[in-house]
């Protein structure tokens, strides 16, 4: 199944890192219910983990939470670009083989909020959540509503490859921060996938045609120049989804202002953000690419599936994408294709030409009146493990929030991309849909539609861009 358009965040603010080591099941009650008698019967009590509340033992580094080996695990799973072999040919199989007699019932859909909101009303939610695409629940509201576990004791549980690390100590900079919701140091979300982005091309077809591999803004306007010149269109993006062009227009940005420029969105969502000299040259720079019919004709109407079907059989060299690219279009990739990844070009003068935009996503969850959120938690620490991350990358061809582990895979696109993720230094967060997707969905993807089919100048561009704030 096909990625939803959805994206990763859930509208609130993320908030400091947190600090490992508080016990699970502390937290808001659900609404209470109301009995045949009228009576007010708090769920808390009347629906309490019928495994009991999990008590993290550090002395036990096999099994910290204690799980019971017999229940069963209810798992439910968001099948979108990644699909869900990763989790029934990966991570169950491999929870299977540490409690052999478990069953786990298994449900993969892109409906979540369908499938699950009737289990969270009923006090019966699966044990592990993969909350995510365009129906996902959103976080702040289940964390409202107090529906979801504290996810610090698997954060500071023993890490299953070195038990003298805790899993917290394994995830790259940032993550438990996007599991933070509200204005507690609760950790509700883990994130698992760390998509980066960029530009996607054939290393193949490049090779074929001698043309270079740019790493600067004027390198690529040069290739593209060859290319245009050989019959071929330089670039197509997902039309349909002016989403996909987020990316390569803000990095352009924050390559070349630093990571200022994003900060300027962050804290000063306004006129003077959008006005940052660097912003109107990442929007001048696309305008001009714009103007030498760089981009395939007919992109603006395509669908995701369509522009990346018109790039696979060589109408564009380019096309911009985050790393579920290889996964989606596994089916299709000509076997020698050989995919290449490179980020968006830099301008010259850039402050921080490394920049990458790379976001962790995916979020799962343990919710708090699961059956059994002791092999819940154990399921996420396999995750977490070598042996989970493995089988992560190569289901589906990207990294995930695990730092401390390297990558077995012989998947091209991932081999390309995860030199540029190695250090977290050079990564960058675009904050925009997640604390402004109202204004994202009905102002900036109009206007970057506009601005990529010509319609408008850079100037226009923006200015149209402030006058929605």
């Amino acid at each position: 199944m096909k990625r939803s358009t959805g994206f990763f965040g859930t509208g609130m603010q993320r908030r400091k890192l947190l600090k490992a080591g508080s016990t699970i099941g502390a937290g808001v009650g659900a609404a209470a219910l109301l009995t045949a008698c009228g009576d007010v019967v708090d769920p808390a009590e009347a629906n309490q983990h019928k495994r009991g509340p999990v008590r993290l033992d550090l002395s036990n580094a096999d099994n910290p939470f204690g799980v019971d080996g017999e229940v069963p695990l209810d798992v439910t799973i968001f099948k979108g670009g990644y699909s869900d072999e990763y989790a029934t040919e990966g991570h169950q199989v491999l929870y299977n083989k540490k409690f052999p007699d478990a069953e786990i019932i298994h449900v993969g859909t892109a409906q979540i909020s369908e499938v699950v909101q009737p289990r969270f009303r009923s006090y019966s939610p699966p044990d592990v959540l993969m909350n995510a695409g365009g129906e996902r629940i959103e976080l702040d509201q289940l964390v409202h509503d107090g529906e979801l576990t504290d996810l610090r004791d698997l954060l500071g549980a023993p890490s299953i490859d070195d038990p003298s690390v805790t899993v917290a100590e394994t995830l790259r900079d940032g993550v438990m921060e996007a599991g933070q919701f509200g204005s507690g140091d609760e950790v509700f979300g883990l994130p698992y996938d760390f998509a980066g982005y960029g530009l996607w091309y054939s290393q193949k077809l490049f090779d074929e045609n001698g043309w270079p591999i740019p790493t600067t803004w004027a390198e690529f306007m040069a290739v593209c120049t060859e290319i245009k010149a050989s019959g071929m269109a330089p670039l197509t993006y997902q039309g349909k989804f002016p989403y996909y062009m987020l990316d390569p227009i803000i990095t352009l940005a924050v390559r070349h202002g630093g990571r200022e420029v994003m900060t300027g969105f962050e804290e000063d969502w306004g006129r003077d953000a959008w006005s940052h000299d660097s912003v109107e040259l990442a929007a001048e720079s696309w305008a001009e690419f714009v103007s030498r019919g760089f981009v395939l004709e007919g992109t603006a109407s395509m669908s995701h599936l369509d522009a990346q079907d018109a790039w696979l059989e060589g109408e564009a060299a380019f096309i911009p994408c985050g790393s579920w690219l290889e996964n989606e279009e596994k089916d299709d990739i000509p076997e020698d294709f050989d995919m290449g990844f490179i980020p968006v070009p830099a301008l010259a003068g850039s402050a921080e030409p490394d920049l990458l935009q790379a976001t962790p996503g995916e979020h799962y969850v343990v919710p708090r009146y699961s059956n059994n959120p002791a092999g819940a938690l154990e399921y996420l620490r396999i995750m977490l493990s070598k042996a989970g991350t493995d089988a992560w990358v190569n289901h589906t061809s990207s990294l995930n929030v695990v730092s401390s582990v390297s990558v077995d895979t012989d998947r091209p696109g991932v081999k390309a991309l995860a030199p540029y993720l190695e250090d977290d230094r050079n990564l960058y967060k675009n904050t925009m849909e997640i604390n402004h997707g109202t204004f994202v969905q009905q102002v900036l993807f109009p206007e970057i539609t506009a601005l990529m089919t010509g319609d408008v100048s850079a100037t226009q561009f923006l200015d149209d861009v402030k006058r929605g704030l």
